[in-house]
């Protein structure tokens, strides 16, 4: 009797460890389906929201295919009958000079000069930023731009010297 109570017993205890191992099973797997669909709804979520702000940001922004018609004010020289200059027109005294003219010891004076971390960032150097941003305000006023060369090609180009708040 003693042997069939034991094998009744483990035939019990058999099912109950199998019972809890599938509960188990479909408690993680459960899990892991949810995880994948919250997931997956967030991604969308921020994907939207990013592509929206992207557009709305975007549709006010000048077109980067003007950089190609480029044409500076340049100096009007006027000449004599015998090739003789005998005055100038300009709004804005430039010469322009190719870059391949230019040494590069004056190439790397203007980057030192400007930008001095221009070969370590894309082009927007937050830590410059964040820098200009601290001593600013610890001085209460602008005392510092953390502006990279090409923030400020940028601005010249498709923006006004304006300083406003839209």
């Amino acid at each position: 009797m003693t042997d069939k109570n034991s094998q009744n017993n483990n035939k019990t205890n058999s099912k109950t460890r199998i019972i809890k191992r599938r509960r188990k099973k479909k408690l993680v797997y459960s899990v892991i389906k949810w995880g994948v669909i919250v997931s997956t709804i967030g991604i969308l979520l921020l994907t939207c929201t990013f592509g929206g702000l992207y557009f709305y940001i975007s549709k006010g922004l000048p077109k980067i295919d003007t950089l190609q018609d480029y044409s500076p004010s340049t100096v009007t020289n006027v000449y004599s009958d015998d090739q003789r200059k005998i005055g100038e027109f300009y709004n804005q005294r430039r010469i322009v000079i190719p870059l391949s003219e230019m040494s590069t010891q004056l190439q790397n004076a203007f980057v030192a000069a400007e930008d001095s971390r221009f070969r370590e960032h894309p082009g927007i150097d937050f830590f410059s930023i964040f820098r200009a941003m601290i001593k600013n305000l610890q001085a209460g006023t602008i005392v510092q731009g953390g502006s990279t060369i090409t923030q400020q090609v940028a601005k010249s180009f498709f923006l006004t010297p304006d300083r406003t708040y839209k």
